[in-house]
Parts: C-alpha cells; structure tokens; sequence
C-alpha cells in the first residue's frame, strides 16, 4: 500500500500504545488500537486524509486534553495540511481542518519553536528549488518559508512523552535482590539538571521477585533520604520521573545508588496445630512452614529448626510446606496464656536463616523459667550474664545468637550451684 510514516501514541488514553499508519498513493490512515493482546486487523479504524507522503505527527494541539493527529499531506499534487481533532469519541473524517497553503509536504514536526505558549507545525517539502514552512500556532495562518532543494522526508523524534505528548518521562528500575528481609538505609542519586527541569523519586519494596498486590505502595524520596523501616523487604525498585519545560534542555539520570544491611533472615509463615497446647501433656505439636516466594522448602535444614527451645523431632515437605514436628515437653519459657506467641526459627542448608510466628493457647503448669541480665547492654569487649531459675534445674545451655539469627556462642551449663544467681563472663 506504499507505506509512508508512521506515528505512535496512546490515543485513547488507556493505557496502550496505538500506531497510525499512512500511505504516499493510498488516500487512507490506518489506525491500530493497541491493548493487552495486541494489534489486529478486527481492531482498527481507517481514516481519510488524503494522499501522506510525509506520514504524521501527534499532538494536544488545541489543549482540550485529548491527542490530535496532525497529516503531512503530498504526493501526487500539492495540498493543505489536514489535522484530525481528539475527542472522547475518537477521530471522524468529519470533524478535522485546514491549515497552511498547498504544498507537497515530505515530512514535518510539531513543536513549539518560537517559545510563545503555543505548538507551531514545520513541514518539508519534496519540491526541488522550493520552501519548507513552519505553521505558527495556534492559528496557522502565518508562516514562514525556509529555502529547501528537494528535502526527501525528515527522520523526528516527536517531542513530549510517547504516551500523552507531555513534556515527562517516566522510567522504572529493575527489582533489586537484597537475599533477605533488608533494612535499607538511604537513597541518592547523580543527575544532570538543567534550567526549567526537575526530577521526582519513588520507591517500593515486597517480598516477592515480580511487584505484586503485596508489594508497599510507591514511597516519595529526596536525594539522600532515608528509606522508612515499613519498607524494609527483600526486593527493592525505584521510579523516576524526569520533567522539562523546554525540549532543547532535557533532565539525565546517571547514577543511583541505595545502602542497605542485609540480615539475610527470611520471614516465612507457620501455622500451629494443634491451636491448644497443654503443658502437662507429653505429646507433640506440627509447625506448618511456607516460605516466600523464590525459596524452596526441600532447603530447610531439619536439624536447625526450633520452636520456643524445643529441637524439631522430624520434618518433611508436603505441598510446598515444611511440615516439623516437636515434643511439647520440649518447650522452655513457655507459659499459659490466651495468645502465645510460638516462634520457629531454622536455617536453609546455605545457612540462610529463617524465622515465623503463629499464636496459640497455652494451658498447663509454667514451665520452669530463668531470669536474665546482661552488664552492659548491648554487649561489648567483656560483658557479665546473671542469671536466675528455679531450684528444679540441675542443667540448662545458654546459647547466644547474633541480630541475624546466627548461633555465635553456647554455654552447655551443667550441675549448677544451689545458688539463686549465677554468672557467666
């Protein structure tokens, strides 16, 4: 059909790229709806504009919010250019207007050159030994004609945002992989920001590898700013938005840069049955295990797994669970209340830790507990450990671990004085 030009924008503002095709001995424009599955023939709208051997261009030219199409009309003669008007029920080959004088258009830009408010149209023309014209806006009664000598089309760029024409663009980070729950720190950034632009930020942050429903909402930030700790997740992505006022003078993005500490600790879900526990009994309890998206069950180290003291006495994995099992009188510190807090926590067998909460009701005797201090706290070089329990416990272990669940100490303490306090230093 003698292609010639084509132009690309959301003409319909829903969200999908729309793509106008026009022809240089074919008197129609074919319009291609985009949306989620795609272009297609059964989707499309032909439009009458004449002979376009300078193809088209988009643009708000009449500031009513909906998107113009502006025809570069030539071949076979000279013509007046032609603009399609925008509006909440799409284009009509009757509601368009004539602009300019004739001539046999090659190519053509919207802009506004002249910086007064207003978008001007320049054309080129195929003419040898003639003019191409810039249109001044709004009217387009006025131009003015430079020399041209058979200028056979022009390679543009339309100005403005690909979607809407506006003068933004937008750009989305990847998903950056922390390998853990992440405390991130602060967010800065290195920019090139000439006179009349601006740079707006956002991140977000989830557990999962792909953004999801349980993702956080997008967070405004200033350069250096610090991160909220409720953002604090194993994924992170940013969105910018770059802003400019005059076209000649664009806004550039060169690095970004984001501080974090990893404890590398996963949050996974557990689920306690039975929801009773009773203390006196000597049975045993499940902890149904779930682990984020990205990490497999069959990983869990069944040796590492504990729950409130007690050792896993078994574990498997049924339908993307780890399934561990535990005998209640295992527990320590645990006492009788209406809503428990039951802790599992385990390592995968690359040593990446994991830990979950479910709340139970605990009945029963208490267990016996022990009181301790630590001189100072936090640790430091040398640090005193007191410690209280009752007269029943001839043995315990004391084991201390690191913020991000990694054991770095165990005190195996056995025959204990009859003292009330003893210490560790």
């Amino acid at each position: 059909m003698g292609n010639h030009g084509i132009s690309v924008a959301d003409l319909n503002s829903n969200g999908f790229l729309d793509l106008i095709f026009t022809h240089w001995y074919d008197v129609r424009s074919y319009v291609y709806w985009g949306d989620s599955t795609g272009y297609s023939a059964s989707n499309m709208q032909i439009l009458n504009p004449g002979y376009c051997y300078g193809g088209s261009a988009v643009a708000d030219i009449n500031t009513d919010s909906y998107l113009d199409i502006i025809y570069h009309r030539g071949g076979y003669g000279f013509h007046e250019q032609e603009i399609y008007w925008g509006s909440e029920t799409g284009f009509s080959d009757n509601d368009t207007s004539w602009y300019g004088i004739s001539i046999e258009a090659s190519g053509g830009l919207v802009a506004d050159l002249n910086f007064d408010g207003d978008l001007d149209v320049f054309c080129n023309t195929i003419t040898p030994g003639s003019f191409s014209y810039i249109f001044w806006g709004p009217s387009f009664s006025t131009n003015t004609p430079l020399p041209v000598n058979y200028d056979h089309h022009g390679m543009f760029r339309e100005i403005g945002n690909v979607y809407n024409r506006e003068y933004y663009e937008d750009y989305i980070s990847s998903v950056f992989d922390a390998a853990g729950i992440t405390d991130w720190g602060t967010i800065e950034w290195d920019a090139s920001l000439p006179c009349g632009t601006s740079m707006l930020f956002w991140v977000r942050s989830g557990d999962s590898p792909t953004p999801d429903t349980s993702w956080s909402d997008w967070y405004s930030v200033g350069n250096g700013d610090s991160i909220p700790d409720n953002l604090n997740a194993r994924y992170l992505q940013y969105k910018t938005q770059l802003a400019f006022t005059n076209p000649c003078y664009l806004p550039s993005l060169d690095e970004v840069r984001v501080t974090y500490t990893s404890s590398r600790m996963i949050s996974a879900s557990v689920d306690i049955k039975p929801e009773v526990i009773n203390l006196n009994s000597h049975g045993k309890f499940t902890a149904f295990l779930t682990l984020p998206a990205g990490y497999n069950p069959h990983e869990i180290d069944v040796e590492t797994v504990e729950c409130e003291g007690a050792i896993a006495l078994s574990g498997h994995v049924a339908a993307q669970r780890f399934i561990a099992k535990f005998a209640v009188q295992d527990l320590v510190g645990v006492s009788p209340g209406p809503a428990v807090e039951f802790m599992v926590t385990g390592q995968l067998f690359d040593g990446t830790p994991f830990s979950g909460c479910d709340t139970v009701r605990v009945i029963g005797h208490d267990v016996t507990t022990a009181e301790l201090n630590c001189t100072p706290n936090p640790f430091r070089d040398r640090t005193e450990i007191t410690f209280s329990m009752g007269q029943s416990i001839k043995s315990m272990e004391l084991k201390i671990y690191d913020t991000s669940g990694r054991l770095i100490r165990l005190f195996p303490i056995n025959q204990l004085t009859n003292l009330p306090v003893n210490q560790i230093i």
